[in-house]
């Protein structure tokens, strides 16, 4: 693996060099060709007579007007401008607003995408978050979560605009053979059309036996906005695949709280033979065409919309396998073995097509021509095909279908949009769905966001959903896991109030559900009828005195029932690091250090076979403090940072694991840079 990311590393830094220079030889010839029609119209202009006087002043002229030239020129060399923005910010009628690349060094030493997650101790490995989150989207739901964090959604990608190529290496590596390689690469090719490339890899051994990890990613997206974004386009296409080894947790925890062993490579664990393999391959776009165009006003910037009726059609195409594989089953391990006991191959394929239609209608604008109340509607329709096999051994593996699903369904949707000042906005929404596995689910909601201006801001939300369980919850049929459950509806009602004042960050949300599922002590499904109530807040604020900095993040959360849904009280974590600039500021600095914390609780133990976390009330995980020291420098267009993670490791024992029987990684060095190349 090492050599082959070596050669990804060369091709990538191959295609950053020389996509520049090729931008930057059409830039010269057409200088060039600039150069040669000025030095045309001078000989043109050196036939004509002038008088002597007339000759000085054109010569006064010419120089002023290269004058102004120079510091045109020197104008558009400091306005280069690498921003970004997400689809969805395109969807209220307004302006796109792309936000700059963050060229940032603050926290550029947490690398991991799982700050805040219960994990099973190695990069890229199956995780659950400490904060209770539902992971909720209208329409069919899988319920495969455990490794979304590292593979990128059709929904969630950035699109660029540039206006000179723009490329990010990035390169962390770690003890136990850590590595993650990040690319970015991006150029408009027109002032309208953009086209970037995402290229992840992350793979790391792991100190425990069979903890290795193998991810992939590769995302090419694109945009176009014709003038006056009358038509706008937003496309991704997506390549994910994540292969994970899977050892079940350490065989006797109690070995390695003890120290038997002074290596975490002689550790015995459960599984010797097993993997999980995830692929995902999709395709989206969503095109917006504007009309009925409204009376040109000075005040409308030119980017704006100036129309008054909007068409929306949007396409998602993709494609699921989750392959779950062990070669020997143990026995001891498994709660049941169903077909076969000599090799386990349990495979699930989704496709799943969605096709979309909305229509947006203005009703009335404000003095500035800014819609004040406007409404979309339309419908989606989802179409899915799932199928579930499992691998018997013959004298051969033979793959066989155990279950097949055809799913149509349809969504209508609604949205209002009430803008009554420049600095208040409401949303009112609401959907059904029409047949289907989803049939009868239902969901409202309201927004209300109040603008405080520069930057702060208060927004409260309110929304009910009743909602069929994700479909692995109902339906799952494999070597070790068997049912076939018709659960009611789940309720959700939310209450949700946050905002950001002077930099201070909150956020309240108070969550009711009726009918939640759950995977209980046997790694199953199960359905509780009567309510539980999830208070949380959380609270973030950086704040500085001179050189010191202390960056805090603190969220407390209660559940009115931890039997079903436990959680941790107080998750926080904090950085405590000293910043200024060196070497004639021709060097940013900070070091400092970090430090994690949630308090104890009963956290949920994972299971290989189905990818899903359940329950358990043996082993109270957390109330274990983490410390990491680091040192982060910016030297021109270079981050760099230099970490030594779990720096306290041993001083208060080697209970340290967020999952019961999956450490967490001992103290480990770790480094990684970010190159940016801007033009």
């Amino acid at each position: 693996m090492v050599k082959g990311l070596t050669k990804y590393i060369f091709i990538l830094l191959l295609w950053v060099t020389f996509m520049p220079l090729l931008s930057a030889q059409d830039t010269t010839k057409l200088k060039t060709a600039q150069d040669t029609t000025r030095l045309k119209d001078t000989k043109d202009t050196t036939k004509l007579k002038f008088s002597q006087n007339d000759t000085k002043q054109k010569t006064a002229q010419d120089s002023s007007k290269l004058k102004v030239a120079k510091d045109t020129s020197r104008v558009k060399k400091d306005t280069l401008f690498h921003k970004y923005c997400f689809q969805e910010q395109f969807d209220n009628l307004s302006k796109i607003n792309f936000t700059p690349i963050d060229t940032a060094l603050n926290s550029f030493q947490r690398y991991e995408p799982l700050t805040g997650c219960a994990f099973l101790g190695n990069s890229g490995k199956a995780y659950k978050s400490l904060s209770f989150e539902l992971n909720f989207k209208p329409g069919f739901d899988l319920g495969e979560n455990a490794f979304r964090a590292y593979m990128p959604a059709y929904d969630n990608v950035k699109y660029y605009n540039v206006n000179s190529p723009f490329s990010d290496l990035y390169y962390v590596m770690g003890s136990s053979k850590e590595q993650i390689l990040k690319v970015i690469h991006t150029q408009n090719v027109n002032k309208r059309l953009n086209i970037a490339l995402n290229f992840n890899i992350i793979n790391s051994l792991g100190g425990f036996r069979r903890q290795n990890s193998d991810i992939t990613n590769f995302v090419i997206t694109t945009n176009y906005r014709s003038p006056h974004n009358r038509y706008v386009i937003f496309g991704n296409i997506i390549s994910n695949k994540c292969y994970n080894y899977e050892n079940g947790g350490l065989l006797n925890i109690t070995e390695f709280t003890s120290q038997v062993l002074n290596r975490p490579d002689l550790f015995d664990v459960n599984l010797n033979n097993a993997q999980n393999r995830v692929k995902e391959k999709g395709i989206f776009f969503k095109q917006y065409l504007n009309f009925n165009k409204v009376s040109r006003d000075t005040l409308i910037p030119k980017d704006s919309m100036r129309y008054n009726t909007r068409l929306i059609h949007s396409f998602h195409y993709e494609r699921t396998t989750l392959k779950y594989i062990d070669e020997n089953p143990s026995y001891a391990f498994y709660p049941i073995i169903n077909y076969e006991y000599a090799y386990t191959g349990d495979s699930i394929a989704v496709k799943m097509l969605s096709n979309e239609i909305m229509l947006s209608q203005v009703f009335t604008r404000n003095k500035k021509n800014k819609p004040v109340l406007y409404a979309e509607a339309g419908l989606e329709h989802q179409y899915i095909d799932h199928r579930q096999f499992a691998t018997f051994f013959t004298d051969t593996l033979v793959q066989v279908n155990l279950q097949t699903t055809f799913i149509n369904q349809y969504i209508p949707k609604i949205n209002f949009y009430f803008n009554p000042t420049e600095k208040i906005a409401a949303k009112f929404g609401g959907y059904t769905i029409k047949s289907g596995y989803n049939n009868g689910d239902l969901g409202m909601n309201a927004t209300i966001r109040f603008d405080l201006g520069k930057a702060n801001f208060i927004t409260l939300k309110a929304s009910v959903e009743n909602f069929q369980p994700a479909f692995n919850l109902s339906q799952y049929f494999s070597n070790h896991f068997t049912w076939d459950y018709n659960f009611d509806k789940t309720r959700n009602t939310e209450l949700n109030a946050s905002c950001s004042v002077e930099g201070y960050k909150m956020k309240v949300r108070i969550n009711q559900f009726n009918n939640y599922v759950y995977y209980d002590f046997f790694a199953r499904p199960k359905q509780y009828s009567n309510a539980i109530q999830i208070a949380s807040a959380s609270f973030s604020k950086l704040f500085k005195l001179g050189i010191f900095n202390l960056d805090n993040n603190i969220l407390v959360q209660q559940s009115t029932n931890k039997k079903i849904i436990p959680m941790p009280l107080l998750v926080n974590n904090h950085s405590l690091y000293l910043s200024a600039y060196l070497f004639k500021k021709a060097l940013y600095g900070q070091t400092g250090f970090d430090f994690y914390y949630n308090t104890s609780y009963y956290g949920y133990k994972y299971m290989p076979a189905t990818r899903q976390f359940y329950l358990q009330t043996s082993t109270l995980t957390g109330n274990y403090p983490q410390l990491d020291f680091f040192v982060n420098m910016r030297i021109k267009r270079a981050n760099i940072f230099f970490k030594l993670a779990h720096l306290n490791q041993g001083f208060s024992g080697f209970h340290y694991y967020s999952i019961p029987d999956y450490p967490l990684q001992g103290r480990a060095f770790k480094f990684g840079i970010s190159w940016k190349f801007y033009d």
